[in-house]
């Protein structure tokens, strides 16, 4: 019941926050952060989706760019044809920080996470979530069940580690989604499946995200 009541108070925290800053926080935000985009640009997405239009726009590449999702804290731009951009407003202290995330598909799917305080000035990745490694993916009563010649047939083609994250747009929640099997021919991906979690999950509880058990 605690944990409920503490979800609820930072989704209820969230909601404040976002519905006072997320508009004017992207469309304030430096340059360099977007690249792709314009001022212009980032003003028309805005309008579009207040016209209840679709957001596209032509961004400085000559490519299409769409604002698929705007909530009161969240948004999601479909930025090329093989990559995105995320950015989550989470309660700090007094006030807030910025998660950005970029996505670039090629051809499996991968993804660096980004902090920003209020002025946009870059935080340290490490002080708010611990980056999941290949083995944190591991399901370790399958993978400890099986034997030794089986663990090493099934899981030498995971010799990297490819991960897409992705913000939940109505909760404090990061999701980490492992892609690496991607790469494997689907004989292969069938074979290593019992032995990997998917997913996993972390809840934004103030100061750092949190893995969910």
């Amino acid at each position: 019941m605690k944990k409920v009541g503490f979800l609820l108070s930072l989704l209820f925290l969230c909601s404040t926050l976002g519905a006072q800053h997320m508009k004017d926080v992207f469309l304030n935000m430096p340059d360099s952060i977007t690249p792709l985009l314009s001022a212009v640009n980032k003003a028309d997405f805005i309008d579009f989706l207040d016209s209840k239009m679709k957001a596209e726009v032509k961004n400085s590449l000559g490519g299409d760019s769409e604002m698929q999702v705007l909530s009161d804290d969240y948004t999601r731009i479909q930025m090329t044809k093989n990559s995105s951009w995320q950015m989550k407003i989470l309660p700090f202290k007094e006030a807030y920080i910025l998660g950005v995330i970029q996505t670039v598909k090629g051809p499996v799917e991968n993804s660096c996470i980004t902090f920003y305080d209020s002025e946009w000035k870059p935080l340290d990745v490490a002080d708010f979530v611990a980056s999941p490694r290949a083995s944190d993916f591991l399901n370790l009563a399958e993978f400890e069940s099986s034997t030794s010649d089986t663990k090493y047939i099934d899981l030498k083609g995971l010799d990297m580690s490819l991960i897409r994250f992705d913000f939940a747009v109505d909760q404090p929640i990061l999701v980490a989604t492992y892609t690496t099997p991607e790469y494997l021919d689907e004989p292969m991906q069938k074979q290593v499946k019992p032995f990997l979690k998917p997913t996993l999950s972390y809840l934004w509880n103030g100061t750092v995200l949190e893995i969910i058990k």
